[in-house]
This record gives structure tokens, C-alpha cells and sequence, in this order.
């Protein structure tokens, strides 16, 4: 654990701060002068290290430079030894995200594939959560894509569950699955634990690159189904192998040894670097990804590296005994004790410089180089058409900016229950998921669409005027001027204000879309911006947190996608969808905010205080845009519609009771059967129930008018 962290104040002159510092071990932060973290760094001697900036320029790459210039103040952490420090450093870049120092992109949502054998049937899982579980798990893959490939394809070859229900082993009939030889059907008790566990091994194996045994097991059974006059389970047998074949035929052989290793090379581009991550296990490759980082000195290629290697690796569940890297790396020995700690046997980490161990890595690099060009290629052509779209779209509309941001909202509904609007968010004409809110109508009864887009609008526009006036607030405190005006506040009085609820944003307000895939990064998004846009104004401050602010950190994320003034606020509806949000408007006082909304039908575009609608051209890059994004839209909103009408036709009369959560009506029920059935029950049987005491029996039981 550090031993010690060290704040210092800020201070123009380092010199004696400087030789101030310890010769021990520890990470360091490099500040500006809003304390925003601009670099983290780990180092065997804090002293030499750190010193070693403030040195003379001359040597010194540019990137360094300009970050040296920009430090305002530093602070460092004692550690026990280099190895911890390592750790240290992982998590705090984590943490704050520093400009200067290589970052994986989404680290943290990477996928994996998890099989938990604690299970009595095993399932095969996509998450993206590893935990110390005891589970065994796969990956990271670089997207949701590269995994449910992965499954798909392990679904094809094993007949494992993809059911969610309790195996009983009583069920009358098996599903579709068994019959087309998808499962095994241990529902029906056509197979025990045992012969089901053994289903589950040979996805491990298969997982693990052992594909020899598995094939070697599956010609053992088709033998034996065979000898016994069992021929259609030899048949099946006869086609699972054929298929497993077939795969690992595919699987090119690299490694003559049948050697586990990672084969690791990078190729970068305009601060952007792309990772090749080659995966070959007992000599064949079995698989290959690749990752994005950004920033990083783009000169410092081991530097590169090992900042992979550590935030890879920290969060990669399944070490090999040799990581094959392009580039050596300073640190090596302290990462090969960290790996070796995380596997629990010996890991090397090598450089090849001649043999197949350099070809392997030469064919990762090559491949590193093709995935940066291509990417390189599409994005100058879909920014080309990303440009294009937003300047028809500012000509036809005669906006002052092209709108880099646009915000597009729909309700939706079915015959007036369950209510619910959405907000999604382009920014440079790509969806950004990260920024889409959605809305229960809480104030509108029946069908009326314009009231609860007018709710919706309110509740949003609100939020901004809030995060706005502290905004200017704050400013003018510090400047020493009077209070500001609110800005694009209207004549609400404050029992309105107080209506709409507290400023944190509610679940709501808030909650995000659980639409499977991966979700651009703002990094990402940067680097896909057409050129000479207009940015979105961003008025809420930023920055990084420091741990006295937690608490409100996390109100400031949420509340990230309401502080920022859209560049054009889209409504799905007609004329009269227009007038109701513009009606909004003028009551909270909102200007500088285009708005515009379009008909489904003609495709017609309406603008206030224009008699005439727009019509974009059919086939124009500006009509096509503003369709995806009404689209989308459309389908966040039915998407929340569809949960909250499943739930409520789901909700059972035990959602009512108080103190009977999700893990004690699943115990009632597996016990009881039914609700009538826990109706039936005594006192005594209810509290016998796991997690049910005696007094949350009565009330039970009193709540169902029973015993």
C-alpha cells in the first residue's frame, strides 16, 4: 500500500520542492494550474525522475515540452516498491484520464466471455464484468461484435443450455434446440450433471486452444455411440467433429513448439494508436483483436507499449507465459513480476530479434499498419459525408453554426399509458449514447402528445437554465462582480422549480439506454469530427475531481449531456409538435437554440415562425442525417415504452408488500409455487423461508390477507 501522498501548493519555482523529494519508489501527478491532471507517472526514484523534466529542454521531445510548460504544480505518492507503484500508476490513469499519458480507449467496457462451474448447469455468458467469483472467463475482446461471433460459433459446435430456467429435470419437453441438436436438454433429464459438465469442459478446452483434446474425446464417444448400435448419436457425434475440425483447420499454425504466447505490436498515427493483439495457444492462432489508445508521445513507442501491456493486462483475466513485444520496454522485469504475481507461475516478456518469434511479431505489426490505414480511409470518407450533411442542413435551415450537436426527442405511448419520452444526442453527426436520456411523463393523463413533449422539453431545458446560472454565478463570485441574471430562465415562479424536483437529475431524468453494443467515445468522436466545426458549447466546468468533490462528481457526470447548449433541437411531429415545444421556450426564456421539427410522411421540415416547410432533396446527405437521427429517436423511445409495459404486465401482487424484495419472491415462490399458494401457507411455513423473518411473515400474510 503508498506509504505517504503529498500535496503541494503551487508554486512557479520547483527548485527547492525538487530536491526536497524522496529517493524511494512512488507515481507522481503532474498539475495545471486548474489542478487538472495532465500526466501520471510511476518511477524507481521519485527524485531523479521527476528532476528529470525540469531539466534543460534541449533532448527533450516537443510533446514533453509542452506539457512541462503547462505544469503548475505536482504531487507525488510513496510506495513500498517499483511493483506497487506500477499499480498505482495503472490506477490512476484510470482514474483521471491525464492528456499526456496513453490511454486504452473504453477500457472498462471491454467484453468478456464468462462460465461459471459453480453452477449445477453451466451457462456461457457475455459480460462485462470480471469479478473475483471464482468463474472462469475469456477475453477482453475489443467489442460486443468479436464475442457474440465467439458464441455464436461456440453454440454451433456444443450442445450447452441458452436457457435461463431452473433445471429441474422434469420438464415434459425439451425446447426447439435439442431437436436441432443445439442442446443436450438437461431440462428433460436427458443427461445428468455429469454428462452436462462434460459439455461445458469442451467449451473450456476449445476456448483455451485445446482443440486436439476435444476432438480426441468427441472421436471416443462417436466409437463407442457406434459399437453400441446408438448410429444417430454417432451421426450427431460424427457432424460436431467434422465442424471442430473444420475450425481448427482454420487455425494457422505459428508456433512449431505449441507454445502459449500474446503477440503484441502497435502502429500509430496523429496521436491515435493501434493495437494488434495476436493469441496463439499450443501454437496455433486462435484469435486476434485489436485496441485503440490515445495520447501518449507518439515518438516513445516502448513507452506506448508498456502502457498497454499495464492496462491491458491489469484487466486481462488469463496471462500466458510469454508476451511477444514489438518494442522492448524499460520496465520489464517489473512487469514480468507483477504478470507472474497475477498468474501465479513465471512470465517472460520478450523482444524478439531474429527466428519465428520475430516473424510472429513482424506479422502483428503488419497487420497493426493495415487496421490504422484502413481505419484512416473510412473515416476521411464518412467525414467527408458527415461535413457535407451538416452544412445542407445549416444552408436549409439558415443556422449561425453547423450544428455539431443535435438533439432529437419523441414520445410514445399506447393509448395513453406508460408514457415515456426520449432524448438522443449526435454530436458531428455520429450517436452519442453516452448523452441520451429518457423521460416517464409523469404530469399527462390520456393521449395527449403535445403536453408530454412539452413536459419532456421542460424538464430539459430547466436543467440547462439551472447548470447555466451556476455557472455564471460561480464566474462572477470569483471575478468579484454582482449576481448575474439567471440565464434562459422564464417567469417560473419557484414552486414550479421545486415541482420539477432537485437539480440531481432523477432516475427519471437519467437513466441511460440498455442497447447492446459499444458506444463511441469521445475520443473517438473527436477524431471522426469533420474539419472547421463548430464545437458544442459546453457551459458546466470540468475537470478532475478531486476526492473531497466525489459526492458531487457524480451529480456533474450526470448532469453532463443537460449542461451542454445544443447546436439544433429536432422534435418527431408536425406543426403542431413545433408550436408546443416553442411555447416552452418562450416560457423558460430560451433563445439562441434552433428548433425545428419533421413530419414522418413527406419528410417535411418545419421551422417557427415560417409559414412553409423545408424539404430537403430525396437522396441528400442533410436528409439522411436528420432521419437517422429521428429514427433513432423514434426507436429509443418504443424501446423504454416496451420495458416499462413489460413490467407492469409482469408485476405480481408481491411487488406491493413492503420489505418482499426480488430475492425473497423468488425464494416464496420456488417454495409455494403461487401466489395463492403463499396465500394458503401458515405463518410458520412463510417464516421458514430463507431471508423471512417472523414479523415480515405477518405482514405477509396480512398483506395477502391470509394466514
Amino acid at each position: 500500500m503508498p506509504t505517504a501522498t503529498h500535496r503541494e501548493r503551487p508554486n512557479a519555482d520547483f527548485a527547492g520542492r525538487l530536491a526536497a523529494l524522496p529517493t524511494r519508489p512512488g507515481v507522481y501527478l503532474m498539475k495545471d494550474k486548474d489542478a487538472v491532471v495532465l500526466y501520471v507517472g510511476k518511477a524507481a526514484s521519485l527524485r531523479s525522475r521527476v528532476r528529470s523534466y525540469f531539466g534543460t529542454p534541449a533532448g527533450k521531445d516537443q510533446r514533453i515540452q509542452i506539457m512541462v510548460a503547462r505544469i503548475a504544480d505536482f504531487e507525488y505518492i510513496v510506495t513500498e516498491s517499483v511493483q506497487e507503484a506500477l499499480l498505482l500508476e495503472n490506477l490512476l490513469i484510470k482514474q483521471h484520464q491525464p492528456f499526456f499519458n496513453a490511454r486504452l480507449k473504453d477500457d472498462k467496457t471491454y467484453p468478456y466471455i464468462k462460465i461459471d462451474l459453480r453452477e449445477e448447469f453451466p451457462q456461457v455468458y457475455f459480460t462485462r464484468r470480471v469479478l473475483a467469483d471464482g468463474a472462469r472467463y475469456f477475453g477482453p475482446f475489443a467489442s460486443a461484435g468479436s464475442v457474440r461471433k465467439t458464441m455464436d460459433l461456440l453454440k454451433k459446435l456444443f450442445p450447452y443450455r441458452s436457457c435461463t430456467k431452473v433445471i429441474t429435470g422434469t420438464d415434459e419437453r425439451p425446447c426447439l434446440e435439442y431437436y436441432i441438436h443445439r442442446c443436450v436438454a438437461p431440462c428433460t433429464g436427458a443427461v445428468d450433471r455429469e454428462e452436462y459438465g462434460g459439455v461445458i469442459q469442451q467449451v473450456l478446452h476449445f476456448l483455451e486452444g485445446d482443440s486436439e483434446r476435444v476432438t480426441k474425446g468427441l472421436a471416443e464417444d462417436m466409437a463407442t455411440a457406434s459399437d453400441e448400435l446408438k448410429f444417430e448419436r454417432a451421426a450427431v457425434l460424427r457432424d460436431q467433429l467434422r465442424a471442430i475440425e473444420s475450425v481448427s483447420q482454420s487455425q494457422r499454425v505459428v508456433s512449431p513448439r505449441g507454445e502459449d504466447t500474446d503477440v503484441i505490436a502497435l502502429a500509430h498515427d496523429q496521436g491515435e494508436v493501434w493495437v494488434e493483439v495476436f493469441k496463439v495457444r499450443r501454437g496455433k492462432l486462435i484469435g486476434r483483436d485489436h485496441f485503440l489508445m490515445d495520447g501518449g508521445d507518439a515518438h516513445d513507442e516502448p513507452g506506448l507499449m508498456e502502457q498497454f501491456v499495464q492496462q491491458f493486462y491489469d484487466a486481462v483475466p488469463d496471462v500466458p507465459p510469454t508476451l511477444l513485444l514489438q518494442h522492448p520496454i524499460e520496465n520489464a522485469a517489473v512487469i514480468e513480476e507483477w504478470l507472474s504475481a497475477k498468474r501465479g507461475k513465471a512470465v517472460s516478456v520478450v523482444h524478439p530479434q531474429r527466428g519465428n518469434k520475430r516473424r510472429l511479431v513482424e506479422m502483428a505489426a503488419q497487420n497493426a499498419l493495415e487496421g490504422l490505414n484502413q481505419r484512416r480511409l473510412k473515416w476521411l470518407s464518412e467525414s467527408d459525408k458527415v461535413l457535407q450533411a451538416l452544412t445542407e442542413i445549416q444552408e436549409a435551415l439558415s443556422l449561425p453554426d453547423l450544428p455539431s450537436r443535435i438533439e432529437c426527442y419523441d414520445v410514445s405511448n399506447i393509448q395513453g399509458t406508460s408514457s415515456v419520452g426520449s432524448m438522443v444526442v449526435f454530436e458531428d453527426g455520429r450517436p452519442k449514447p453516452s448523452h441520451y436520456r429518457r423521460f416517464q411523463i409523469r404530469d399527462v393523463d390520456g393521449i395527449d402528445d403535445y403536453a408530454s413533449m412539452q413536459e419532456m422539453l421542460r424538464r430539459r431545458f430547466r436543467r440547462l437554465g439551472e447548470t447555466l446560472a451556476e455557472t455564471a454565478l460561480e464566474e462572477a463570485q470569483e471575478s468579484g462582480e454582482a449576481d448575474p441574471e439567471p440565464v434562459l430562465r422564464g417567469p417560473q415562479d419557484e414552486r414550479e422549480a421545486r415541482e420539477d424536483g432537485p437539480k440531481t437529475p432523477s432516475p427519471l431524468d437519467g437513466e441511460r439506454d440498455g442497447v447492446r453494443g459499444e458506444p463511441p467515445s469521445s475520443s473517438a468522436a473527436a477524431a471522426d469530427a469533420p474539419a472547421n466545426r463548430q464545437r458544442p458549447r459546453r457551459y458546466a466546468r470540468s475537470g478532475v475531481m478531486a476526492p473531497e468533490e466525489a459526492a458531487t462528481g457524480a451529480r456533474q457526470k450526470a448532469q453532463e449531456s443537460f449542461g451542454l447548449v445544443p447546436g439544433l433541437v429536432v422534435i418527431d411531429g408536425g406543426r403542431g409538435h413545433l408550436n408546443a415545444v416553442q411555447q416552452v421556450f418562450l416560457e423558460l426564456g430560451v433563445t439562441g437554440v434552433p428548433l425545428c421539427s419533421i413530419a414522418k410522411q413527406e419528410e417535411e421540415i418545419f421551422l417557427p415562425h415560417m409559414a412553409e416547410p423545408v424539404v430537403l432533396p430525396r437522396g441528400s446527405q442533410g436528409l439522411y442525417l436528420v432521419q437517422r437521427v429521428r429514427d433513432e429517436a423514434h426507436r429509443f423511445a418504443i424501446t423504454y415504452h416496451r420495458q416499462r409495459r413489460s413490467k407492469a404486465a409482469t408485476r405480481s401482487v408481491l411487488d406491493e408488500v413492503p420489505g418482499i424484495g426480488p430475492k425473497r419472491r423468488r425464494e416464496l415462490l420456488r417454495r409455494f409455487g403461487s401466489v395463492a399458494g403463499i396465500r394458503a401457507a401458515s405463518l410458520d411455513e412463510l417464516a421458514s423461508v430463507p431471508g423471512l423473518s417472523a414479523a415480515s411473515a405477518r405482514k405477509l400474510a396480512e398483506h395477502l390477507g391470509g394466514a
